[in-house]
């Protein structure tokens, strides 16, 4: 009689607090509504403001920024800067110190300035400074040489302008591009990504257009290192030790086609100047059918770049966000989460986190 009186009392209490609950989580979504709103506004002011005054800005200045708002970005963002330390402390553990790992957030950050001021100073006489800023060096003659093919990199150095001065020497790719939360933004970005040939495609339904591309002698182009989750066509493989979705779509393409794999990447220099240059350059034929094991190669290789100029790379995504069943949490950020793929039964997941004890 006291459970069933208390469940009654639960009924009742649900049915009289339900109204309560709707207007209060419409509120909430109200307000989070209205914070996007004002959130875009303000981007959409910046945006068309630096569109105005940074291209007539002299190239030292806009060195002299991303100094400093590099530096105050360590001080400033604390959700970013824990991202950082977090990722940089699984990526190296105890093998350089906390003064280090500090160091290499902070020249991380003065990168990622650095590409942003600089995706608004070269919309300006944008042929005559690429040609005069941005160096592709010897190792970029395989780029050149080599069609179709399938070009990787990462969020690594300045990407944007790599791609961009690319095609202005005659050598655009066909692009995949996730869109941005703000229409306007993605409008300015993808007017100037396409300004010498290049061709963005979405990333939603992009395969086919890829293909189309490379069945025609084109190149494509991929960002690889970003969570592609397995439902999306994501692999689980090793990026510095714990594991990474990464997207099949780099090695499927290339073992369809027969297209080898192109790494290039570009890197800032102290004078201004960019520095654009091919690791390597990988033939699909001896993976055969096995993208898995392609897809841990191609990774591979990025990882080796980051290693080599870690300053260079985006620390303060969220890349190892998700852990596959099986793995100890605690090797992962504090940020990490089970990854729960919508196909799978309960009782597959429980079998797959059995099957790794």
């Amino acid at each position: 009689m006291l459970i069933q009186a208390h469940q009654g009392g639960s009924v009742i209490l649900s049915n009289i607090f339900t109204p309560v609950n709707y207007y209060t989580n419409c509120y909430k979504k109200d307000k989070m509504n209205l914070r996007k709103k004002i959130q875009q506004i303000g981007e959409n002011f910046l945006s068309r403001l630096a569109l105005t005054v940074l291209p007539n800005f002299p190239r030292s200045a806009i060195l002299l920024m991303s100094q400093i708002l590099g530096g105050l970005g360590v001080i400033l963002p604390i959700r970013e800067r824990r991202i950082g330390l977090a990722n940089l402390r699984l990526a190296y553990g105890n093998s350089i110190s906390e003064a280090k790992k500090k160091k290499i957030m902070r020249d991380s950050f003065r990168t990622i300035v650095l590409m942003t001021l600089d995706c608004f100073w070269f919309t300006k006489n944008t042929e005559k400074r690429l040609h005069t800023y941005v160096k592709f060096d010897s190792s970029c003659e395989i780029f050149y040489k080599t069609k179709p093919a399938v070009v990787v990199t990462g969020h690594f150095g300045n990407w944007e302008i790599m791609a961009i001065a690319a095609a202005f020497l005659g050598y655009p790719s066909v692009v995949v591009a996730k869109p941005l939360p703000n229409a306007n933004i993605e409008r300015i970005l993808t007017k100037f990504r396409e300004i010498a040939g290049q061709r963005v495609v979405s990333k939603d339904g992009a395969i086919r257009a890829l293909l189309g591309a490379l069945k025609n002698g084109k190149r494509v182009a991929f960002l690889l290192d970003q969570n592609t989750q397995p439902k999306d066509g994501g692999e689980f493989v090793k990026f510095f030790g714990r594991y990474v979705p990464v997207s099949r779509a780099v090695a499927r393409l290339s073992i369809h086609t027969g297209a080898p794999v192109i790494f290039i990447f570009c890197i800032p220099l102290d004078d201004g100047y960019y520095r654009v240059y091919t690791s390597c350059s990988i033939d699909p034929e001896k993976w055969n059918d096995n993208s898995k094991k392609f897809t841990q190669v191609i990774t591979n290789e990025i990882e080796k770049q980051v290693r080599s100029n870690p300053k260079y790379w985006n620390w303060v995504y969220k890349r190892w966000k998700y852990i596959p069943p099986g793995e100890p949490r605690e090797m992962y950020p504090y940020y990490a989460k089970y990854y729960i793929d919508p196909r799978m039964s309960a009782t597959n997941i429980h079998n797959q986190i059995e099957a790794k004890r």
